[in-house]
């Protein structure tokens, strides 16, 4: 409850990952939500944070909610922790997203 209070001079929104487990968001309205993420076994997890974030930004410039960039930037992680590298193509993000 307090992390938002404390970050509403700094900031508008926020993403906290819970490893495995999800993210915590909070937006304009302050309200933190709990966004779940699939179980996935990893094989790598280089990259996955990067991943996640770059993954909710993009959501985010593209116009989608918080909660929706969150779920999106999950799927974008599973890619990732599923192979080794942390790589994915432009395709690959076209299609977890939908933004083709």
């Amino acid at each position: 409850d307090a992390l938002p209070i404390s970050l509403g001079d700094y900031a508008t929104s926020f993403a906290m990952t819970l490893s495995g487990d999800g993210a915590i968001v909070s937006g304009s309205s302050g309200e933190a939500v709990f966004v779940p993420a699939e179980k996935v076994q990893a094989l790598d997890t280089t990259g996955a944070g990067d991943t996640f974030a770059g993954g909710v930004l993009f959501g985010l410039a593209r116009g989608e909610t918080l909660e929706d960039a969150t779920a999106h930037a999950h799927l974008l992680a599973k890619r990732v922790v599923s192979r080794f590298g942390a790589r994915l193509d432009q395709q690959e993000v076209l299609e977890i997203t939908g933004a083709n």
